[in-house]
């Protein structure tokens, strides 16, 4: 299998181009491929496809298997990916996601920016249990010893 792994800000990910790992199935292989002890080890699997220019098609499995729409470091993860590898010309890039598209610039500096677009905050959207027409905001959270306050996103 050929991969590559890359970190962002705490984040670490196995990124792979499927048509180089043909018939592989990254979803249902990613719990083993994310394990610390017997796999690779990384947070999620993140597959990118050329669909075309400078647009690819970017998936997310996280290590428990499941596909996420969206994830902040996995995207700046896939635009340096895209740059150093030379997959497009440029620095930014169209990435199709299962949550919409998002445009990773790659800087000068080899940092890369990426406007993840407007917020969603409503539980339905999320999901969070309770109604799903009210904001997950100020959410208490009671855990061993402790009460916390969050907001989910």
């Amino acid at each position: 299998m050929q991969f590559s792994k890359w970190h962002g800000l705490g984040n670490d990910f196995v990124i792979v181009e499927p048509e180089k790992n043909p018939g592989f199935d990254f979803r249902g292989s990613a719990e083993h491929l994310c394990d610390r002890h017997f796999g690779i080890g990384a947070d999620g699997v993140v597959t990118v496809r050329p669909l075309g220019g400078s647009a690819f098609e970017m998936r997310i499995y996280n290590s428990d298997g499941t596909e996420t729409e969206m994830c902040g470091n996995a995207t700046r993860c896939v635009g340096l990916y895209i740059r150093r590898r030379m997959l497009a010309s440029g620095r930014e890039f169209e990435l199709h996601t299962r949550g919409g598209i998002v445009r990773p610039r790659v800087l000068d500096n080899d940092t890369v920016r990426v406007d993840m677009g407007e917020p969603r905050l409503l539980r339905g959207e999320i999901p969070v249990t309770g109604d799903p027409s009210l904001p997950a905001e100020a959410l208490e959270i009671e855990l061993p010893g402790c009460k916390v306050t969050a907001s989910a996103v």
